[in-house]
C-alpha cells in the first residue's frame, strides 16, 4: 500500500513568487563525492543545502524533514515542507521502505531519500557529471522491465488526479 501525504497552503500566492524568484538565483549543485562501490561522482545532501541554502533564506524559505511514524500504515514517511516567511507551505512525502532493516542502511537511506526530496521540492538540479548516483538503478530498471513479471508503478491514476487538482 502506498501512503499519499502531499499538503499546501490553500493560498500560494506569496510562496510562488519568491520560490520563482529563489530558482533564477539557484545555480544547479556540482557533484562532490565519489561511489566508491560504482564509482560514480554524486553530491551529498550537505553539499545540495550549503550550496542553496543562502538563496532559500534570502528569499525567505526554509525546509524541514521530518520523519514520521504512521501506526495506522506501520511505516515510516518521510515529509519534507518547504516553508516561507509568510506562513505559507509546499509539503511532500514519501514511504521509506530501505532494503535492510539495520541502522546503517536505514541512515543511509534516509540521507539518499532526504537528498532527492530536497532537490525536488525546490527545484534544484545536480550538475550532470560522467554520471549520476541513479545510473545503476536506472540500468537495474531498464533490465528489469524486459521481464514479463515485472512491475514498474511509477505514479497511479490517484496520484495524477492529485497532482492535476493542484
Amino acid at each position: 500500500m502506498c501512503f499519499d501525504y502531499n499538503d499546501r497552503s490553500e493560498d500560494l500566492s506569496k510562496l510562488i513568487p519568491a520560490l520563482v524568484k529563489a530558482q533564477s538565483e539557484m545555480q544547479s549543485v556540482a557533484p562532490d563525492s565519489v561511489n566508491s562501490h560504482f564509482k560514480n561522482k554524486y553530491a551529498v545532501l550537505s553539499g545540495v543545502v550549503k550550496g542553496t541554502r543562502s538563496v532559500l533564506c534570502t528569499n525567505g524559505f526554509s525546509v524541514i524533514q521530518p520523519i514520521v511514524y504512521y501506526p495506522d500504515h506501520e511505516c515510516n514517511i518521510l515529509v519534507t515542507t518547504l516553508l516561507h516567511e509568510s506562513g505559507q507551505y509546499l509539503s511532500s512525502s514519501c514511504r521509506l521502505r530501505p532494503s535492510k532493516d539495520d541502522a546503517q542502511a536505514m541512515g543511509a537511506y534516509i540521507t539518499y531519500m532526504k537528498r532527492y526530496a530536497y532537490c525536488a521540492l525546490i527545484g534544484v538540479v545536480i550538475a550532470e557529471d560522467d554520471e549520476d548516483d541513479d545510473g545503476e538503478f536506472d540500468r537495474q530498471m531498464r533490465k528489469n522491465s524486459n521481464k514479463p513479471d515485472s512491475r514498474n508503478e511509477f505514479i497511479s491514476d490517484q496520484q495524477l488526479a492529485h497532482i492535476k487538482s493542484l
